[in-house]
């Protein structure tokens, strides 16, 4: 995930750095304008202003994430402090990557992700893939979350890459 932070009070910015995950990209502006530059230049998951700025989320629902450290839609629950995911009452274990990779897919529901962005979240400069990692991996995550439970939340966008949604 990645986070613009905005503000020039350093207690803020200490405060929510620590908060954060660590594995997270987080970028600071000390003010709007330079905000504004950054996010003309990256496409963040979340934007948080320093309160005196006024509160901003990108999404409702990264309220949640951040006051709980889990999200749950529908029959799916994710705690991202320990990094499990739950489908109703089972847990369901991924390796690290394939969690990185669903996470990243969930935290982006219903945008769809190039196989190049997902490449660059998820493996960042790792030189070892192969040109079908991501869909190997992307198969390794429908068997495990979506088969057993007959679920349908990763979809293929033909010739774009991958949007995750639940229906």
């Amino acid at each position: 995930m990645r986070i613009l932070l905005i503000g020039d009070e350093d207690n803020f910015i200490e405060s929510a750095l620590s908060e954060l995950d660590p594995r997270h990209m987080v970028d600071v502006a000390k003010d709007r304008e330079e905000g504004a530059y950054f996010s003309q230049i990256h496409d963040y998951n979340v934007v948080l202003l320093e309160p005196k700025l006024v509160n901003y989320i990108a999404e409702p629902w990264f309220e949640q994430i951040f006051q709980e450290n889990t999200l749950t839609l529908d029959s799916l629950r994710i705690d991202f402090k320990n990094r499990e995911i739950f489908i109703g009452s089972r847990r369901v274990k991924l390796p690290r990557k394939e969690y990185d990779l669903f996470e990243y897919l969930v935290l982006n529901k219903g945008r769809v992700l190039s196989k190049e962005r997902l490449l660059e979240y998820v493996w960042r400069d790792d030189s070892r893939l192969w040109s079908n990692t991501v869909a190997v991996h992307i198969s390794r995550l429908r068997s495990k979350v979506e088969k057993p439970f007959g679920l349908k939340l990763i979809h293929t966008v033909r010739g774009f890459g991958y949007r995750f949604d639940i229906m």
